[in-house]
């Protein structure tokens, strides 16, 4: 753990065998890493950094990814007899729920804002898998670039950016109809992807070229090209605020027809009230308005405006809200 106020090492945690991918739950109470070298995961409580469970899941396990309501996490890999898998964990229990079959080696993957799918690229199979996370099934591929690895979608849900590092290019899938819509070639073996919080770039470290590719999101170019050290492979950006992904997610289900633009604009006006109260210190009042919140989303399931897994994901968002500000 390294304390971002002075970059320092504050503590470190025994894990599994050799650890790779890790992914933290939204309202930060745990963090799951899979542990390449023996097929586990392990869970760490943030409140004592002491590892808690241990779920045993097989295979070579590298990428985690965590729904936004913070229900289930996702972690890729290959697994014995079924070769590319991504396993499922509930984390109400940390049981394993589902293996997914996806291609022959499940590598990057990423979820939608509103929960409903999770993107999965195959590296030797050359495609995404898209799972349905509400029965964990693969609805649809998409045929990508070689080698697909790091995957990302955009705040808003329109795209997602797959890293391909046979061929040095990022796909562009468009999320609402599932079809390639840009190939952007990029650095020598391109190993990940990441999206500024705002969602106007995608930032692309290319491991063989020491260098990082910056794609503009509005017209799927590459703006610039930045020199950094030797083979570089990951790359984040500041977690996003809860509240603004509530927004964001919100505004999916505008853009997609689901909730009318007044609908979504009365749920996105309590947040911002939220937002307002909490900048003024009124805890107790911004309390009120995300229980406003989900009463409202309450209503919205109750009248089928949404289904119950749309509206949950949003009262898990602002639940979590609630518990992280110290509501009653």
């Amino acid at each position: 753990m390294i304390s971002a106020a002075n970059n320092a090492v504050v503590q470190t945690v025994t894990v599994g065998n050799n650890p790779g991918g890790i992914a933290i739950t939204p309202n930060g109470a745990f963090v799951y890493v899979a542990n390449l070298g023996d097929g586990t995961v392990s869970v760490i409580d943030t409140a004592n950094n002491a590892v808690t469970d241990t779920v045993l899941v097989g295979g070579l396990r590298g990428f985690v990814a965590i729904s936004p309501n913070g229900a289930f996490v996702y972690v890729t890999g290959f697994s014995g007899s079924f070769p590319g898998t991504v396993a499922v964990i509930d984390t109400a229990n940390n049981t394993l729920v589902d293996p997914v079959s996806v291609g022959f080696f499940s590598v990057g993957i990423a979820i939608t804002p509103d929960g409903a799918f999770a993107y999965v690229g195959d590296f030797f199979t050359n495609i995404v898998s898209v799972i349905s996370t509400s029965n964990n099934t693969v609805v649809n591929t998409v045929t990508v670039g070689t080698q697909p690895g790091g995957i990302a979608i955009t705040p808003n849900g329109a795209f997602t950016y797959v890293a391909n590092r046979g061929d040095n290019t990022v796909s562009v899938i468009d999320t609402a109809t599932n079809a390639v819509v840009d190939t952007v070639l990029v650095g020598a073996f391109p190993n990940s992807v990441a999206i500024t919080p705002n969602g106007t770039f995608a930032y692309v470290p290319n491991h063989s070229s020491n260098t990082v590719s910056v794609i503009s999101t509005a017209n799927h170019a590459v703006t610039e090209t930045i020199t950094v050290g030797n083979a570089p492979a990951f790359i984040a950006f500041g977690v996003s605020d809860p509240l603004q992904s509530l927004i964001a997610q919100i505004q999916v289900l505008i853009d997609a027809g689901t909730l009318t633009q007044n609908q979504g604009a009365g749920l996105i006006d309590k947040i911002n009230q939220v937002i307002a109260k909490l900048d003024a210190d009124q805890t107790s009042a911004a309390c009120n308005q995300l229980s406003a919140f989900i009463s409202q989303v309450n209503a919205f399931i109750n009248n089928h405006t949404l289904t119950p897994s749309q509206g949950q994901t949003l009262i898990d968002g602002a639940n979590g809200i609630k518990t992280n500000i110290g509501c009653p």
